[in-house]
């Protein structure tokens, strides 16, 4: 470990020798690359474990009470000590310490251009997520929790953030592009961003298609986007979803389905409350639920149909599967080529999800899946492309926000 942090040390003199003269490495443990900023102020790259995860932590006057982590594998010695360079020079030109190295990242990237947007334009931006997969919780008060997050966002990566009385999530694909879900704390829904300006405005935005993420924008127009949220009253979102509170019970239109044939098509388990278990919802509310929340991520066309297909689109080709056992590819194959005939994408609503190979066929072939909770409705697994429309954990979201939503609700 003292050779590794005096070749990071060597390394640091010959990428910034404007700092060279105050770098230096204990010859005893414990064993950190440190410079020197005077004042009995230092800056320092450590290895550290913080909540039961080893990371390297660099910390200097000024950072902020939450240090920059990063994960202790797969980080080149080369951004470890520009990190470290970064966090040393903002305290010794008294500014904030450079983008990308302030959000933990290595490069910069849309998300990173997003983040330094926003805080430019008065939001607070709590964590980044790109490359770097690591960050720490927050507590309430501005302090950070030690306890580090590890996000397995895939291929999206995305920041947490707070303006007014909003908080949201904007995430970035390479390829599918800009989406931003807000979070409305009193109410205590999400809401996806659907149109947000009219196709004439300035920003050259336009109306989004059904379900599309904004693709070729800037991050300077994601920014004006989600710092105007709370002013302009252009902004119009995707049907809203509590997560917390569940949707109040609606009843089918009159003659829209006969209840039978749709307990039949979706059984509610009697034997799971013999047992003692918590009960399943009737046919009709857990319809409804899922409704709700495909309508919340974008799926705007679906709707109630009858007793045979509970819900249809426009769109999509709505298969519900109700057996104990995860669907196999072939199945997923014949409803594809039905959905095909009929000239729609499939969309799986299963019970007991996918199998891998499912589940693969189903991202190749642009079709969406979710399992189902029977208990409560909620949709969550499913394939690549189905849980990467999901709404963040709700918990998960307000401990990156150090808890803020839960604090401004009981307001």
């Amino acid at each position: 470990m003292y050779l590794k942090f005096r070749s990071l040390a060597d390394l640091l003199r010959t990428r910034h020798p404007d700092l060279a003269s105050t770098v230096s490495v204990p010859d005893i443990p414990p064993h950190y690359v440190k410079i020197d900023l005077g004042d009995a102020q230092s800056a320092l790259l450590a290895i550290t474990k913080i909540g039961g995860i080893h990371v390297w932590v660099v910390t200097a006057p000024g950072i902020s009470s939450r240090p920059i982590i990063l994960p202790l594998n797969g980080m080149s010695d080369e951004n470890l000590v520009d990190t470290l360079h970064a966090a040393a020079s903002a305290h010794v030109q008294r500014r904030s310490v450079a983008s990308p190295w302030r959000w933990g990242e290595s490069e910069v990237t849309p998300i990173v251009q997003l983040a330094d947007q926003l805080t430019a334009n008065g939001a607070v931006v709590h964590n980044v997520v790109g490359k770097n997969h690591y960050f720490l919780y927050h507590h309430a008060d501005g302090w950070w929790d030690p306890r580090v997050g590890i996000a397995r966002t895939g291929t999206r990566s995305y920041l947490d953030a707070t303006y007014g009385d909003f908080a949201y999530r904007a995430s970035h694909h390479q390829t599918l592009g800009w989406r931003a879900d807000i979070y409305d704390p009193r109410e205590r829904q999400w809401a996806r961003l659907a149109d947000p300006l009219g196709a004439g405005d300035p920003q050259g935005i336009g109306k989004l298609p059904d379900i599309a993420d904004l693709v070729d924008v800037s991050p300077e127009a994601i920014a004006y986007l989600a710092c105007e949220l709370t002013t302009e009253s252009r902004w119009e979102c995707h049907d809203p979803w509590s997560p917390l509170d569940a949707p109040p019970f609606l009843a089918a239109p009159d003659g829209v389905r006969t209840p039978d044939l749709l307990e039949e098509l979706l059984p509610t388990s009697h034997s799971a409350v013999e047992r003692g278990a918590p009960q399943e919802l009737p046919p009709d509310l857990l319809v409804r639920r899922v409704e709700s929340q495909l309508r919340a991520f974008g799926l705007a066309d679906v709707e109630w149909g009858d007793a045979s297909s509970p819900l249809v689109s426009h769109s999509r080709y709505i298969a519900w599967h109700n057996s104990a056992r995860s669907m196999s590819s072939s199945e997923v194959q014949r409803l594809n080529g039905v959905a095909a005939a009929e000239e729609k994408q499939l969309l799986v609503l299963t019970r007991s999800g996918l199998t891998r190979p499912a589940g693969q066929f189903a991202d190749k072939a642009k079709a969406l899946a979710f399992q189902w909770d029977a208990k409560t409705g909620l949709l969550f697994n499913g394939n690549a492309r189905g849980t990467d429309l999901l709404f963040p954990c709700l918990e998960d979201f307000e401990m990156s926000i150090g808890q803020r939503s839960r604090d401004m609700a009981r307001d």
